[in-house]
């Protein structure tokens, strides 16, 4: 009898693989659907605001109302992520906003879109983006269990497929926009959505709520749980804060120095613009193919794989920066890009292993909360200096914010050792 409950635990054991292999790959897809419109939106609504208005102030409006939701609702979403069914709250939040992105091109077909619309349906999408984002994140664990190498594969998986993303969208984006224009491309963004709720329904399994989570109603004390948690462990507030720094810096040179730089500097239309992106994206994507067959073979501690991404990150936008020529721009973001890949993976994956299952939810949501707080004062602040002396003092000083993080995380002993 031992040998058929031996077969029957093999089976069993196979099975359970081939689910959560299932819903990973369910996961990974649905991301890559959604983001592939969104990458080409994130295309075409700067360059809409942009070539219609001259305006970097109003396309830095836009951005900075895109961005708020994250800063005033990420704590309690992540209180919602850790009491609901993941799963179908991913699937909510993907046909709530097939609603949103589909008013922004019927408005612009019709000829009755106003400037004031486009921040606020930005402002909506978002908001539906939040909760989303949190529970995706909790939901890698879930699905492949808690051991960090998994983690770690599975980080990869999805963060490959979100570079592929960014090779892929912008290029499109570029390409379409100068053939049919910026209103089908949005709609692009709204069918992807609908297209990645089905995925996820259908194909995802494993999508409980994180063990020992609380229930009932949301109170204070859940909503600064995670924000406790979160000051309160060296290593998780260490990375918490060094992504305030990356993403601010992200957010001044793909947000607004990136458009401005190559409309103004490098006198190029939409194409370049989707060129840049993408080649950050196949930076990125080559940088996550060196992190798991060179890095992680040769025992690189997680510290030292974050310090030495954020210095090539640096040198990228210094090379992108200073010649002010096309190649070095392309070689430049390329090397950037080659950095942002093992970053994003070392970083989630610290916060996901560093994490009781039962507040992820809410940390990341702190760490969502943070990163994105900055990021309107930010671009406030940016484009002022964009319209008064140009895109170069945003690019130098993305790149000095990316050397500084460099420093800091080698500074620090708690990162270094992570």
């Amino acid at each position: 009898m031992d040998w058929i409950l031996m077969i029957d635990s093999l089976r069993a054991t196979r099975a359970n693989a081939s689910d959560q292999d299932s819903s990973l790959r369910a996961l990974v897809t649905a991301q890559f659907v959604s983001i592939l419109g969104s990458q080409m939106a994130d295309v075409a609504i700067p360059w809409f605001v942009l070539t219609t208005t001259g305006s970097a102030g109003l396309m830095t409006i836009v951005l900075v109302f895109e961005t708020l939701p994250y800063a005033l609702f990420a704590l309690p979403a992540g209180a919602l992520v850790d009491r609901v069914d993941a799963k179908r709250l991913m699937v909510t939040m993907d046909l709530l906003r097939v609603l949103v992105a589909t008013a922004l091109p019927v408005l612009s077909l019709l000829g009755v879109l106003d400037f004031w619309m486009i921040p606020a349906l930005a402002f909506l999408l978002s908001l539906f983006s939040v909760p989303y984002m949190s529970a995706k994140m909790t939901m890698i664990p879930m699905i492949v269990g808690e051991d960090e190498p998994a983690i770690l594969r599975a980080n990869m998986q999805m963060q490959m497929s979100i570079q592929i993303t960014t090779i892929l969208g912008p290029v499109l984006a570029g390409v379409l926009i100068g053939i049919v224009g910026n209103a089908p491309v949005l709609l692009i963004d709204a069918v992807s959505f609908f297209a990645a709720a089905g995925i996820l329904s259908a194909g995802v399994s494993s999508s409980k709520r994180g063990a020992g989570g609380p229930r009932g109603r949301i109170t204070r004390d859940d909503l600064l749980e995670g924000l406790r948690f979160t000051m309160k462990a060296p290593l998780v507030r260490g990375v918490v804060f060094i992504g305030v720094f990356v993403m601010f810096g992200f957010w001044m040179v793909l947000g607004v120095g990136t458009p401005v730089f190559v409309k103004d500097v490098l006198h190029h239309g939409p194409q370049t613009l989707g060129l840049l992106l993408g080649v950050w994206g196949v930076g990125a994507a080559l940088g996550m193919l060196v992190q798991q067959r060179v890095v992680s073979r040769h025992g690189w501690g997680r510290g030292l794989v974050m310090g030495v991404s954020l210095a090539v990150l640096g040198a990228g936008m210094w090379i992108a920066s200073i010649p002010q020529s096309m190649p070095w721009a392309v070689a430049g973001f390329f090397i950037a890009g080659m950095a942002d890949g093992p970053l994003a993976v070392v970083m989630q994956t610290i916060l996901q292993t560093e994490t009781p299952p039962y507040i992820r939810g809410r940390v990341f949501s702190v760490y969502q909360s943070l990163t994105m707080m900055v990021t309107p004062l930010a671009m406030l602040t940016v484009a002022p200096v964009v319209d008064r002396w140009g895109a170069m003092p945003i690019m130098y000083g993305c790149a000095a914010l990316f050397t500084g993080s460099a420093v800091a995380a080698f500074w620090s002993r708690t990162l270094r050792e992570a």
